[in-house]
C-alpha cells in the first residue's frame, strides 16, 4: 500500500509547513497578547472567578494537540512531513549554511551525531526525560500561562534551528525531540494509513524521509542518515530493529499509558472546592484551561491537611514518574505472561512476539485512555458528542491492533525479500508472461511472487543462482539484511529457487570479493551509505536535467554546476572513493549513460509506434494526417537529446557510428522529423553524417497500439490543437469514447467545454474552411494548430466562370475545387490565350513570393467554366503559415527543387536539340 501522504509533491507540501509555521507564530503571538485575539469567553468562565484572560491556550491544549496525537496515530508520517518545528530544522540545510567539519581525508562534510557519542546512545532517556518535564511544568503553571507557553515554544523553534544548523539531517526530530519516542509508541509497527516503504514502489522517497523539489518539480531525496534505522524511511523497520537493544525505548513504551493516567488524575486534583456542585467538571469543562491559580499552588501541599507537607513543585514530578514505573511493571508483567503462553505454542521467537503484542497493548491503552479524559475538544461548555468520539477512537484503535497482532519480524523480513526478488524477476521480461497468466508483475502480493520464482523452469539452474546473487546483493548493500544472518533469513526464498546452503556461501564469496566493504562495516552503516549515496545520485541527476546534459562532463560544468557538486559532497558525507565511483557512475560511457540511452530509445520507440498506428488510420480517414505530423514534431523534441547520449557513448577509438540499434532506429525517422530539427544543427548534422552512405527505410513495427488509444493520449496533449484535433478524429473512430472524455477533466489544461464549444461552432471561419480542405492532399502537410489558425491566416474564397482572380502583392493562391486559366491578356476586344490550366491542389504565386515580385508581375488567372475556390493568403498571412509549419515548408521547397531541376532538364534538352540542328544545317550546308 502506497499511501497519498507519501504520494503528496514536495512542493505543496512545503506550502502546508508554511502555513503551520505561521499560524504557530500567530499563536504566541496572541499568547504574548491575549487582547490581539477575539473576545473571547468561555461558557464554563461564566460560572467561575478563577480564569485568566486570552484563547491561546485553549487553542493549542484542547485542539491543536489532540488533532495532531490522531493524526500521528492515523499516519505518523504525514505529520512528520508537515511537524512546523522539522521544517524550522531544515531551514539552514535548504539555505546551504550547515556547519561543517573535516573528516578523515581533510575534506569539508557536513557534522552528524556520531552513533558511539552519548546523544547517541542515550537519546531516548533524555527525549523521555524532557517529556515528563514538559508535562510537569504543564501541570505547574503552563498549561494556563500564556507567557510560559509562548516562551516554551520559542524555545523550543531556537532548539530546533540550532540543530539543524549543527548537524546535518532531522537531528532534532531523531535525537531531541520530546514528542518522537510518544510519535513510535503511538505508530507501532506501522499506521493505519501509512504506506508500506519496504513493500517498494516507483518512488525513491519513501515515507516521511528528507526530500526537496527537483528541476522538473520531481522529489528528490537529502537523506545524510542522520539515524540508522531511521523512522521517517521505514518505521516497520525501526520497530522491529528497536524491539529489543534499543536502551530506553521498553521503558519509554510500557510507562507511557501510565504517564497519561497519572496525568490527567493530577488535573483532577487543581478543581476548586464545589465546582462539581455548579455541575462543572473540571477536567472536561476545559476549566483546568483557564485555570489561573496554577502558579500559586505550586508551593502549596498536595496532599490533604493533616498530611505531611509535599510541595507540587516536587509532587507532581514525582508522582508522574511513578505513574509510568507503575505502567512499565504493569506491562511487564502482561509480557512475561504472553511469553510464558506462547513459548508453548513457538517455542523460539515467543519472548519476541510476547514483546510485540504488549508493545500493542500499551499503545491501544495509551491512545484510548487520553482520548477517553479528553472528551471534550471544543468548548461547548458540556460533553456532547464525547460518546461518539471515544467510540471513534476505540473503533480506530481496534482495527489498528487487530492489523498488526500477528505480524512479526519474519513476515516483515519475507515481504523484505519480496521486494527485492520482484525487482529481479522484473528482468526476465517476456519469459514470465506464461506464469503470469495475464497479470502484472507489480500486482503480485508477495507471497505469489515467491511462488513465482518456484515456478521457473527447473533447467535453468544458473538463471536461479543469478536471481539468488543479485537479490543477495540488494538485501546486503542497501543494509537491509545482516550478513551473519542471512543464510537462515533467506532460507524461504532458497526453497522456492530450489537451492541449497551451498549456493548461498558461493554467493556470498562472489560478493564480499566484489566489495570487500560488506564484511567490514555494519548493516545500518551499510544502510547509511546506501542512502546516502542514493540521495547524492538523485541531486546529480537533477544537476544534469538542470544543465541539460546527459552525462556528467566534469570539465565542463559552468561556476554553478561545480559549486552545487561541491556541495552535494559536503552534504552527503562520503567518502572519496564513494564519491570517485558515484562520478564514475554518471560520466561518459558509464551505466547511467546507457540507461539513459536505453530509456530514450523507448521513447522514440514508443512515440514511432504510436505514429505508425495513426499513419495506417490516416490511409482510410485522412483527417487523422495532421496527427500524424504532430507525433512527428514530438519525436524530433526526443532527437537532440538522444544524439548527444550516443555521442557521449561513442568513446572507442575510432568509433564514428553508433551500433546497429541506434542506426536502425535512425534510419527509420520520417524525412519530416527531420523537417523539425531544420534548427538544430548539432543534431542534423550528426544523423546525417551518421546515415551517410546508408539507405533510409521506414520499420515496420509491430505490436501498433490501438489507435483509440492513441487518440485517447493525444486528447491530453498539451497543444489544444492537438487535442481538438485528437477529439475530431475519435469522433469518427467511436465516437461513444470521445464523448466520454468530453466529460473528462483536463487538469492544468485547456478544459473540455472550451474544446466542445470549437466543435460546436463558436469558430465557424476555422471550420468552414477545415470542411473545405477536408479531403484535400493539403491537410496532409499542415499541423493541427496550423489547421485550426487558418482563419486567421487566409480566406476561403470563391469564383464564378471567367471571374478574374486577383492575388495580393506577394500573396499565395492554394486551389481547393475547380480550375483556373492563366491567360495572357484580359483586354476588352482582344482574343485571349489560355498559356496554362491549373487544377485542384495547385499552389500558385510561390515564385512571387520566394521571389518577392510585386503585383505588376503577377500572372493574369480566371476562372474556367466550372468555377473554383481556393485559399487566399497574403504575403505576411503564408509566411505565417511556413514558420509555424516546418513541414510544409520543406515539402514546398522540396517540390520548387523539382520543379528547378526538371526545367533545368528541359531547358538542357532543349539547347541540345537547337544544337543538333545547327549542326546537322551546317552538314547539309557544306
Amino acid at each position: 500500500m502506497i499511501s497519498w501522504f507519501n504520494r503528496w509533491p514536495e512542493r505543496q507540501a512545503r506550502l502546508a509547513r508554511w502555513g503551520l509555521l505561521l499560524a504557530w507564530l500567530g499563536l504566541i503571538a496572541l499568547l504574548l497578547k491575549p487582547e490581539l485575539g477575539p473576545a473571547y469567553g468561555s461558557i464554563v468562565c461564566r460560572e467561575s472567578t478563577i480564569c485568566r484572560p486570552g484563547i491561546g491556550n485553549d487553542l493549542f491544549w484542547n485542539i491543536g494537540l489532540p488533532l495532531v496525537i490522531l493524526v500521528v496515530y492515523l499516519s505518523h508520517e504525514l505529520w512528520r512531513r508537515i511537524c512546523p518545528l522539522s521544517f524550522v530544522s531544515q531551514l539552514f540545510r535548504a539555505l546551504g549554511w550547515q556547519r561543517t567539519v573535516l573528516n578523515r581525508a581533510g575534506k569539508p562534510q557536513v557534522a552528524a551525531i556520531s552513533e558511539s557519542s552519548w546523544l547517541a546512545r542515550h537519546h531516548i532517556q533524555l527525549q523521555w526525560g524532557l517529556l515528563i518535564a514538559g508535562l510537569s511544568l504543564r501541570l505547574l503553571i503552563a498549561n494556563s500561562n500564556g507567557l510560559v507557553l509562548a516562551l516554551l515554544f520559542a524555545a523550543s523553534l531556537l532548539a530546533a534551528l540550532i540543530s539543524g544548523w549543527a548537524y546535518g539531517g532531522k537531528t532534532f526530530c531523531q535525537y531531541l525531540c520530546p514528542f518522537a519516542p510518544a510519535q513510535q509508541i503511538l505508530s507501532g509497527p506501522r499506521s493505519l494509513l501509512s504506506s508500506q516503504a519496504h513493500l517498494g514502489g516507483s518512488s525513491k522517497t519513501t515515507q516521511s524521509m528528507c526530500r526537496t523539489v527537483g528541476a522538473q518539480g520531481q522529489d528528490i531525496s537529502t537523506c545524510v542518515a542522520c539515524a540508522k534505522p531511521c523512522f521517517d524511511i521505514d518505521a516497520e523497520r525501526t520497530y522491529w530493529q528497536s524491539l529489543s537493544g534499543k536502551r530506553g525505548m521498553a521503558w519509554a513504551w510500557y510507562s507511557y499509558p501510565g504517564l497519561i493516567l497519572a496525568f490527567f488524575l493530577l488535573i483532577q486534583s487543581y478543581a476548586p472546592a464545589g465546582a462539581s456542585d455548579h455541575g462543572i467538571d473540571y477536567l472536561t469543562s476545559n476549566l483546568f484551561t483557564y485555570d489561573g491559580r496554577l502558579a500559586a499552588m505550586a508551593w502549596q501541599s498536595l496532599l490533604p491537611a493533616g498530611w505531611p507537607q509535599l510541595p507540587r513543585i516536587l509532587a507532581i514530578p514525582a508522582l508522574l514518574s511513578a505513574g509510568g514505573v507503575a505502567s512499565e511493571r504493569l506491562f511487564h508483567q502482561i509480557e512475561r505472561l504472553q511469553q510464558h503462553q506462547l513459548r508453548a505454542a513457538s517455542p523460539e521467537p515467543a519472548k519476541e512476539r510476547a514483546i510485540h503484542r504488549t508493545r500493542l497493548l500499551a499503545s491501544f491503552a495509551a491512545i484510548n485512555i487520553y482520548f477517553y479524559f479528553k472528551r471534550n475538544l471544543f468548548d461547548s461548555g458540556d460533553s456532547l458528542g464525547w460518546v461518539e468520539l471515544q467510540l471513534l477512537i476505540v473503533a480506530i484503535s481496534s482495527v489498528w491492533l487487530y492489523r498488526s497482532w500477528d505480524r512479526d519480524r519474519s513476515l516483515y523480513e519475507r515481504e523484505n525479500t519480496s521486494t527485492s526478488l520482484r525487482k529481479r524477476l522484473a528482468k526476465l521480461g517476456a519469459k514470465l508472461q506464461p506464469l503470469l497468466a495475464g497479470r502484472q508483475l507489480e500486482d503480485l502480493s508477495p507471497g505469489e511472487v515467491f511462488v513465482l520464482a518456484n515456478a521457473l523452469p527447473v533447467q535453468e539452474t544458473s538463471q536461479r543462482q543469478s536471481i539468488y546473487l543479485d537479490v543477495l546483493r540488494d538485501l546486503l548493500s542497501s543494509g537491509r539484511l545482516d550478513r551473519t544472518a542471512s543464510l537462515k533469513t533467506l532460507v524461504d526464498l532458497r526453497t522456492s529457487l530450489r537451492l541449497a546452503d551451498a549456493d548461498h556461501q558461493s554467493a556470498l564469496e562472489i560478493l564480499t570479493s566484489e566489495d570487500p566493504r560488506l564484511t567490514s562495516l555494519s548493516p545500518e552503516d551499510l544502510a547509511g551509505l546506501s542512502l546516502c549515496r542514493n540521495a547524492a545520485a538523485q541531486e546529480i541527476e537533477d544537476l544534469l536535467l538542470l544543465s541539460g546534459s546527459t552525462v556528467l562532463h566534469l570539465d565542463r560544468l559552468d561556476a554553478y554546476g561545480r559549486g552545487r557538486l561541491n556541495r552535494i559532497q559536503i552534504e552527503s558525507g562520503l567518502d572519496e572513493a564513494s564519491w570517485a565511483q558515484l562520478l564514475n557512475e554518471f560520466g561518459p560511457g558509464s551505466q547511467y549513460g546507457e540507461r539513459q540511452l536505453s530509456q530514450r530509445l523507448q521513447l522514440v520507440n514508443q512515440a514511432m509506434a504510436r505514429r505508425e498506428s495513426l499513419a495506417e488510420l490516416s490511409r482510410r480517414l485522412p483527417l487523422a494526417a495532421p496527427l500524424v505530423l504532430s507525433l512527428d514534431r514530438q519525436i524530433a523534441r526526443f532527437l537532440p537529446d538522444l544524439v548527444a547520449l550516443i555521442r557521449s557513448g561513442l568513446t572507442a577509438p575510432g568509433e564514428q557510428r553508433p551500433d546497429e540499434a541506434c542506426l536502425a532506429l535512425l534510419r527509420s525517422l520520417s524525412p519530416n522529423v527531420l523537417a523539425c530539427l531544420a534548427s538544430e544543427d548539432d543534431t542534423t548534422t550528426a544523423i546525417t553524417a551518421w546515415l551517410d552512405g546508408i539507405e533510409t527505410k521506414l520499420a515496420r513495427i509491430s505490436p501498433l497500439p490501438e489507435a483509440a488509444e492513441v487518440l485517447e493520449g493525444l486528447w491530453l496533449d498539451t497543444d489544444p490543437s492537438v487535442a481538438l484535433w485528437a477529439l475530431m478524429v475519435l469522433r469518427q473512430v467511436d465516437n461513444r469514447q470521445a464523448e466520454r472524455l468530453l466529460q473528462t477533466p483536463r487538469t492544468g489544461l485547456p478544459s473540455s467545454k472550451t474544446l466542445k464549444g470549437f466543435l460546436e461552432g463558436e469558430q465557424l471561419a476555422s471550420i468552414e474552411i477545415l470542411a473545405a480542405i477536408a479531403d484535400q492532399p493539403l491537410i496532409l502537410r499542415l499541423e493541427p494548430g496550423a489547421l485550426v489558425g487558418l482563419d486567421r491566416l487566409c480566406n476561403l474564397r470563391q469564383w464564378r466562370q471567367g471571374d478574374p482572380i486577383e492575388r495580393p502583392a506577394g500573396g499565395v493562391l492554394i486551389l481547393l475545387a475547380g480550375s483556373c486559366e492563366q491567360r495572357q491578356s484580359l483586354v476588352p476586344g482582344s482574343a485571349p490565350k489560355t498559356i496554362a490550366e491549373h487544377g485542384s491542389g495547385t499552389i500558385l504565386g510561390l515564385a512571387d513570393y520566394f521571389g518577392e515580385h510585386k503585383s505588376g508581375s503577377q500572372a493574369r488567372l480566371v476562372a474556367s467554366p466550372d468555377g473554383c475556390s481556393a485559399l487566399m493568403f497574403s504575403r505576411t498571412g503564408f509566411g505565417n503559415l511556413l514558420d509555424i509549419s516546418p513541414i510544409f515548408e520543406q515539402s514546398l521547397i522540396r517540390e520548387l527543387a523539382i520543379s528547378c531541376e526538371s526545367l533545368q532538364r528541359s531547358l538542357q534538352a532543349k539547347q541540345q536539340q537547337q544544337q543538333h540542328q545547327r549542326m546537322r544545317r551546317m552538314s547539309t550546308e557544306s
